[in-house]
């Protein structure tokens, strides 16, 4: 092969893995929900880096006069085949930030969306307004706001009537998670598994919406980290400790308890907070993906 052609024939390699690479990233939604307001908005989410998104809007801050709005906006810009999955993650306490948000659409397109072990059609993002410095104030956003989260799994249920969605949260995703399942009402279940990671609520909150999560979610995975150091914070504050570092651990076929506190994590931040190794600890991740493929 002469000089020109192999030239030409890795330029042509090259362009096509990117393009192909470009094809295999999925895409990834959020759905907003907005305190102030009492409204959601919703679109398509665009990681521009590991520390930025933007974002493109299908709807802008609908109240509830509206929230019809959603189910539609949903059908018409996403398809989804019949008896597909999806994943929903809800994150924690700044979860919403662009330093995090950008970093999790990253890795979990990486580590979820096109793994091939796995059947995630696509990933939403629940975000909501958990970006105060006051912890107290965050708790009560979601419990304000676990009606509004309650009404976008609906209309993600009215959607894609014909597909299952794993929930994926971490700390204080868990709590307003909690709060909304309260006020379920699914005669059938939309969903497939729960993973918990590092749950900022109590055994006795646990213990109070346990049937329901049991009758919504095929399988409960709660990941735990007995050293978890922003738990240990939240234990003091609300006076009861977390599950997500000292849980009282109560055998349920559906529900299964993984503790991370022996599994390495990477970067200083999760060294040192013993609180994300969901999406920073290889072995955490591993643990996850086995029971996600189940």
């Amino acid at each position: 092969m002469s000089t020109s052609n192999t030239i030409k024939f890795f330029i042509l390699a090259f362009v096509s893995i990117f393009l192909h690479s470009k094809d295999l990233l999925a895409d990834s939604y959020f759905i907003q929900i907005h305190h102030k307001t009492q409204s959601v908005s919703v679109g398509k989410i665009f990681p521009k880096n590991i520390r930025k998104f933007k974002r493109e809007f299908w709807l802008n801050e609908v109240d509830s006069t509206q929230f019809g709005e959603i189910s539609k906006a949903l059908k018409k810009n996403i398809s989804i085949p019949k008896a597909s999955k999806q994943l929903i993650h809800i994150h924690g306490m700044w979860g919403s930030k662009p330093l995090f948000m950008a970093e999790n659409v990253i890795n979990f397109n990486r580590d979820y969306a096109e793994n091939d072990s796995l059947n995630y059609e696509h990933i939403f993002y629940i975000m909501w307004d958990a970006n105060h410095n006051k912890y107290r104030k965050n708790i009560r956003n979601a419990e304000v706001d676990a009606p509004l989260l309650n009404e976008v799994l609906i209309h993600l249920q009215n959607a894609f009537s014909d597909t299952k969605f794993t929930i994926q949260t971490h700390s204080m995703g868990g709590y307003i998670l909690t709060q909304s399942i309260r006020l379920n009402h699914f005669q059938n279940s939309p969903f497939d598994q729960l993973l918990l990671h590092a749950p900022d609520f109590s055994q006795n909150e646990l213990e109070d919406v346990q049937n329901q999560l049991v009758r919504l979610f095929n399988n409960i995975n709660i990941f735990y980290h007995r050293k978890d150091w922003p738990l240990k914070i939240s234990t003091r504050k609300n006076k009861a400790k977390r599950i997500g570092r000292d849980p009282e651990i109560r055998p349920h076929k559906n529900i299964e308890w993984i503790d991370c506190t022996k599994m390495k994590a990477k970067g200083l931040p999760a060294k040192i907070s013993k609180h994300l190794h969901y999406r920073s600890s290889p072995e955490t991740i591993e643990e996850i993906l086995e029971r996600m493929a189940r």
